[in-house]
Parts: structure tokens; C-alpha cells; sequence
């Protein structure tokens, strides 16, 4: 939840995120791969949707931190001979396999409820990223780049409520420059 939320993942790819995708020393979170289920057959790793889709993302520090108790977590596991992950992967559920796409939007589902939160959908969460980079300032064009979005056209028509509030809020600034 937190990956998609402040990285603006897609499930499959916080799902397929491994460790050697994240550069602890540079604040980075590469994403290089998504997880792909394919019913009782299991699952396979693949590219992602484009490729704009792989990408380098600066994180923020408390998600860093987070992500390294999980890892020593994680650890700890291995050694205790309670995890394989022979994938490596990062997200793993409470049976410490990979995340399925059902089970983790019943799971999300279930979490929203226990918090007395609106129910919105699991994809939600990457469109809330955008919102909070847009609102926040961020450019048009790195929102862009930090979904993996092939064109910006894609980012500007489908957060274009989004830059109407913040073509408010531009005129509400210029008149509080220019006539208070």
C-alpha cells in the first residue's frame, strides 16, 4: 500500500519489486519488472507495461526505512528457515508468498473497512500519488515520468480536475500579490 501510495506503483509492480531493485545508499526504487498471475498456474515475472514503465524513483526516507525493517525482517525469517523467497522479493503476504492480484485487493478491501475508510479501489492509490505530486507543486512533466505514463498527454487529460484546482489557486495567489 505504502509503495503504491507514495511511489505511485501499479500493484503488479510493488508486487514484482525484488531487493536488488532498491539502492538503499541512493534513495532509489528501480522498477524493472511486474508480476503477472496467471490463475492456479502460478504466476511469471515480465517487463513492464511500457517502456517509460521502467524507471528509477527517488524515495523518500521514512519509506526507506520502512523498507529496511522489512528487509531485516525479512532476514530474520531466512535464517529462522521460515522464508525462502527465492524470488526476493519485497512484498510478500502473510503466508510470505507472492501477492496474487485478488488477494491483495480483498486484503486492501479489508483494511479500508477495519479503518472506517471510504472504500476506493486499490489502483486509487497510484492516482492519489499523482494528485498529492500535482497539488504539492510538482511539475506536470515529472508526475509524468514517476508514473512510467508514455506521454504526458496520457498524465495531463487524466488529472486534468486536478490542474483546474490549481489554476484556482494560481489566481488566488496572483490576487493576493497584486491586490492585497
Amino acid at each position: 500500500i505504502m509503495l503504491m501510495t507514495i511511489l505511485g506503483l501499479r500493484y503488479c509492480e510493488a508486487c514484482g519489486l525484488r531487493w536488488q531493485d532498491i539502492d538503499f545508499d541512493n534513495n532509489i526504487v528501480n522498477v524493472n519488472q511486474i508480476i503477472v498471475y496467471l490463475g492456479k498456474e502460478g504466476f511469471i515475472f515480465k517487463d513492464p507495461k511500457t517502456e517509460k514503465s521502467k524507471r528509477a524513483l527517488h524515495a523518500p526516507d521514512e519509506l526507506m526505512k520502512i523498507l529496511k525493517k522489512v528487509k531485516i525482517k525479512q532476514g530474520e525469517l531466512q535464517l529462522k528457515g521460515l522464508l525462502r523467497n527465492e524470488y526476493d522479493l519485497i512484498c510478500l503476504n502473510a503466508e510470505l508468498n507472492p501477492w496474487s492480484n485478488t488477494a491483495i485487493r480483498k486484503t486492501f478491501k479489508r483494511f479500508l473497512k477495519k479503518n472506517n475508510m471510504k472504500a476506493v479501489r486499490l489502483h486509487d492509490l497510484r492516482h492519489t500519488n499523482a494528485t498529492m505530486m500535482l497539488l504539492s507543486g510538482t511539475n506536470m512533466k515529472i508526475v509524468s515520468e514517476r508514473l512510467g505514463h508514455t506521454d504526458i498527454k496520457l498524465s495531463m487529460n487524466r488529472y486534468s480536475h486536478v490542474i483546474k484546482e490549481m489554476d484556482k489557486k494560481a489566481s488566488d495567489n496572483l490576487s493576493n500579490i497584486l491586490f492585497k
